[in-house]
């Protein structure tokens, strides 16, 4: 029987400061992704980035 992984839920601060940190050039996505403990998943830099650009939007247009 295999395990299944638990989805940890991520600040919405702690994403900001990663993608902020990225998208500064502070630090690569791989750098990041090694640092916060999921360099299995070094997408979800940029796929964050995408959500915050998305919600940045949607508040925009209220």
């Amino acid at each position: 029987m295999v395990a299944k992984k638990k989805n940890k839920k991520w600040p919405l601060e702690l994403k900001k400061e990663v993608v902020q940190k990225y998208v500064s050039g502070v630090k690569t996505a791989a750098e990041l992704s090694k640092e916060y403990g999921f360099e299995d998943d070094p997408n979800r830099i940029y796929r964050w980035r995408h959500d915050l650009n998305q919600l940045n939007k949607d508040q925009h247009m209220i």
